[in-house]
Parts: C-alpha cells; sequence; structure tokens
C-alpha cells in the first residue's frame, strides 16, 4: 500500500521545487550570461562608492597642506566609519 499525502504537502513540495530551480536558473544566468563571478557581480556598486570616496580624498589630499592632511584623514574615517592612513613609498 502507497502511503499517501495531503494536497496542501503535494502543493508545498511543488512550490519548493519551483523556487529553487529558479534560483539555480538565475545563479546560471548571471555566470554565464554577465561573465561574472556572482560576488562580483554583488559587489559593484560597493565598487563604485569605493572608488568614489578615494578619489575625492585625492583631490582633498592635493589641496591640503601637510599640517592638516592628519585632521583630514580623521574627518574621512567618522564620515565613512572606515580607517584611512598614508603611507610614504618607504613604507
Amino acid at each position: 500500500m502507497n502511503p499517501r499525502f495531503p494536497l496542501r504537502a503535494k502543493i508545498l513540495f511543488l512550490a519548493v521545487a519551483n523556487l529553487t530551480l529558479l534560483g539555480i536558473g538565475l545563479t546560471i544566468f548571471v555566470q554565464v550570461q554577465l561573465q561574472q563571478e556572482f560576488q562580483s557581480f554583488l559587489m559593484a556598486a560597493a565598487r563604485e562608492r569605493i572608488l568614489s570616496v578615494a578619489r575625492q580624498l585625492a583631490l582633498d589630499l592635493e589641496e591640503a597642506p601637510p599640517s592638516t592632511k592628519d585632521d583630514l584623514l580623521r574627518r574621512y574615517s567618522a564620515a565613512q566609519g572606515v580607517g584611512f592612513a598614508l603611507y610614504s613609498a618607504e613604507g
């Protein structure tokens, strides 16, 4: 005798199976069509923001006198929530 599953369980199983197939399909689409790693796709917006802040900091550092560069870095650190530091070519 075969076990009988309620209709609700069958529908739930089909819904989960469909969502799984959609997720796999989306992952394959991103990797094949866009020719990027999935993490790279997710980090695109963050990369643009990082480059924007880095460019602005470089412009501000060029205009700032040497005595105020530490204060400028502290302000950027406080505003962005990350630490900024300057190092010479010799380390």
